[in-house]
């Protein structure tokens, strides 16, 4: 949802204050007016128009809640903190709009009941004036509102800075604790999420209270409801209550929440498996083995190291062999732990068996727990036709002896593949001392991808002070803006961090950054080129 205001109806509400000539009728201008913005669905517009709720014109007013209703409607539960925020920043001195609104005297809010079925809106923002002695009246005058529409702003008040609208909220909330609102607290409840984390008041009170009631036979249907809520903080919330274990239909519960497309509540279910007997965990875990979220698949070891004693061995030596560094890792903690097993034998068997699927995990798995001996395995890859094959050759061998291959890391800087350049640079940044400066330069400018050149100068500017800063300064001169830019943030890092070390250049480096001052557009680099040349002169 945007965040900040069109300027078509940044327009529109200017057009609500401005003077309008003899033959205009101001009350008709602003009714069609404000049906426009209503229809711009930008809700950032609601306190600019809040001060026509208290229009004289009945019409105007009512036109003005309309309005206000229809963005309302543009905003789900989690929204309304921050349009409280907005609404009690923003001051009638900002821009030339009447202050009757920020001006609201506790006496006026019984106007905004008058406005029409929808009111119970413009007494919710009421509820965000500056004024506590506004907010507490705004609240009173929706004792009698039972629809639901009141709720979320109570729920907002219960964390409000002044202890009578604190308690005022409190006591109303507690009395919608029947049956009729379940649904409605459902609803609202990443607002309830959001007073969890708050500290005023006795929150925590109202808190365990509302859980309570939606956790009782009352509330149990809305929570059921609620587990297939599109709104994810909803589904969220609503499977953390539904994760009680005085539920009797938790063993579902936990079963419907291992298949959910939401990874987060496929995560907890799997830690709350761990609590079930015996043979339907098996099913569950079995089941999210291979789960495509790396972190759940990491749970589903976790938890059957636990429980499932007698399965683990060979579910960790299974994974070992996963696409994700988190579960190989993982398993290779385990497995080290348990028995003197051979992580490198493993993954060496695993490569040599040949199999295509195994390859990129093998390979991986060598990486992390081979040794030098096994980089010419390794390096009988680095020209694989799979890109992520590749990828996993030029890690492994900047894990087993990067100092070694400076020379394949360059080569396959300019690899056509991304991820497979992005290795590369790492590569080469684990071996920086014998990295040379001329020889990444040549890669920037003469390769025509734009990932080579970037990584290229990426590596450039982690090359040592001196070293790095003639390259960067002539890079300054391409005629790439998105690469030009790069340069000019790492000249600028450069800058802040020279006097963070003291090296002298040489006298071909300055000769060479001389150079590259004078080759460097002008117009960008005045201000770099007197703070340079003040450095060399220093030196």
């Amino acid at each position: 949802m945007p965040r900040s205001l069109a300027n078509e109806t940044k327009l529109l509400i200017d057009s609500l204050y401005k003077p309008l000539s003899f033959w205009e009728r101001a009350a008709r201008h602003r009714i069609v007016t404000l049906a426009l913005i209503g229809d711009a669905n930008e809700a950032a517009a609601i306190p600019h128009i809040a001060s026509l709720l208290l229009d004289r014109n009945r019409e105007v007013a009512s036109a003005a809640l309309k309005a206000i209703q229809s963005l309302v409607q543009t905003l789900s539960p989690s929204d309304l903190p921050w349009l409280e925020q907005i609404a009690g920043q923003w001051s009638p001195y900002w821009r030339l709009y009447p202050a009757s609104w920020t001006e609201l005297k506790p006496d006026q809010v019984g106007r905004l009941r008058n406005l029409g079925p929808a009111f119970a809106i413009a007494l919710g923002l009421a509820t965000f004036h500056n004024s506590g002695y506004v907010r507490q009246e705004a609240l009173r005058a929706l004792v009698d509102t039972d629809d639901g529409s009141e709720l979320p702003y109570l729920l907002l008040r219960l964390n409000d800075w002044v202890s009578e609208v604190r308690n005022a909220a409190d006591s109303m909330v507690r009395a919608r604790l029947t049956k009729h609102y379940a649904s409605l607290f459902v609803e609202n409840i990443a607002l309830l999420e959001r007073l969890r984390i708050a500290g005023r008041g006795r929150n925590q009170e109202i808190v365990h209270a509302i859980d309570d009631f939606l956790k009782s036979t009352d509330g149990r249907q809305a929570i059921r409801a609620g587990l297939d809520s599109p709104d994810k903080h909803t589904k969220r919330a609503c499977y953390r209550l539904a994760f009680d274990p005085q539920r009797r239909d938790r063993p579902l519960v936990i079963e419907k929440a291992i298949s959910d497309s939401d990874p987060t509540i496929r995560l907890q279910g799997i830690k709350e498996s761990s609590s079930s007997d015996t043979e339907p965990m098996t099913r569950l875990l079995s089941r999210a083995r291979n789960d495509r979220v790396p972190s759940v698949r990491r749970e589903v070891l976790r938890v059957c190291s636990e429980r499932l004693t007698d399965m683990a061995g060979s579910w960790f030596k299974q994974a070992l062999l996963d696409s994700s560094p988190l579960v190989r890792g993982y398993a290779q903690f385990e497995l080290g732990k348990r028995s003197a097993f051979d992580l490198r034998g493993f993954y060496l068997e695993a490569f040599r068996a040949g199999d295509s699927a195994d390859l990129y995990p093998a390979l991986a798995g060598l990486g992390e727990t081979g040794s030098r001996e096994d980089v010419d395995l390794v390096m009988s890859q680095i020209s694989h036709d799979m890109p992520r094959i590749r990828r996993a050759a030029v890690r492994a061998l900047a894990q087993l002896h990067a100092d070694k291959f400076v020379d394949v890391f360059e080569y396959c800087l300019s690899d056509h593949s991304r991820s497979v350049s992005w290795e590369a640079r790492k590569g080469l940044c684990r071996a920086l001392y014998l990295v040379a400066g001329e020889r990444i330069w040549e890669i920037f400018s003469t390769e025509p991808e734009l990932h080579v050149r970037r990584n290229a100068l990426f590596v450039i500017s982690k090359l040592s002070k001196w070293e790095s800063i003639s390259y960067l300064v002539e890079a300054l001169g391409t005629d790439v803006e998105g690469l030009k830019n790069l340069a000019g943030q790492y000249v600028t890092r450069w800058q802040r961090q020279f006097n963070r070390s003291f090296p002298s250049p040489t006298r071909m480096q300055i000769e060479r950054l001389s150079g590259a001052l004078d080759r460097a557009p002008s117009e960008s680099t005045v201000l770099i080129r007197k703070q340079l040349e003040w450095f060399i002169a220093e030196r």
